[in-house]
């Protein structure tokens, strides 16, 4: 049984058209009837590699996994987009998306974010000006003792854009001082070591931990297209 990677792909353009194409062909894969039976039911990537890739075909390319979500395409200020959310097998499986968008729809761009947390597995890809869709490329996991004297798990913000920001979170949070670190594994150890002294002097419910990651880039076409 894997872990399952969870990834959050923007295909975006200024060529509506051919956007609307891809949206249109891409929901009616996952709502037709499957290309080959499987336990994915609706969805199944390995449709979309057999019926855009059926020279390779779904035991060949990289795509186990399911899309488990399109939205409707929608307008920023500069690009018409649609979001797309898929589960995969450990890794993000970008290679067949990037293979489908460089045959058949080229002036479509791609930007995504995945997270498979078991394995510490974060990547990010956003060239977009500004990291328009992800700008956020920090993870905070945790359990942390409060100003008001609990002991609560990170889950009213868990995405930060830098370092910095992560420590001024901190700042508002912990009840004890800690040294500021440049890098996101020097903050981590700084932290955790604050966190070991905390737990020896004061009783609590959970223990307390710190886990920061940063997410890596990864262009979509350096995935592994076929097994």
């Amino acid at each position: 049984m894997p872990n399952w990677c969870s990834t959050v792909i923007k295909f975006y353009s200024e060529n509506r058209e051919q956007l609307e194409a891809m949206h249109k062909k891409f929901n009616e894969i996952r709502n037709g009837k499957p290309t080959v039976e499987n336990d994915f039911k609706n969805g199944f990537m390995g449709d979309y590699a057999n019926t855009f890739l059926p020279e390779l075909g779904h035991d060949k390319v990289e795509c186990r996994g399911w899309v488990d979500g399109i939205d409707e395409i929608e307008h920023n200020d500069k690009y018409d987009v649609f979001t797309m959310w898929t589960e995969t097998a450990w890794t993000a499986k970008m290679g067949m998306w990037a293979e489908i968008v460089k045959r058949f729809y080229p002036e479509v761009h791609i930007a995504y974010i995945a997270e498979e947390c078991g394995c510490d597995y974060f990547c990010v890809w956003d060239k977009t000006k500004g990291q328009m869709f992800f700008p956020d490329t920090y993870y905070v996991d945790g359990c942390l003792p409060t100003k008001d004297g609990k002991c609560e798990f990170i889950e009213d913000r868990y995405m930060f854009s830098s370092v910095q920001e992560i420590q001024d979170y901190l700042d508002k949070t912990l009840p004890f001082e800690y040294k500021h670190k440049e890098t996101v594994e020097e903050l981590m150890e700084e932290v955790q070591e604050r966190l070991d002294e905390y737990s020896e002097n004061h009783e609590c419910d959970e223990d307390l931990y710190a886990h920061f990651s940063e997410f890596v880039e990864m262009d979509p076409a350096e995935f592994d297209l076929t097994v």
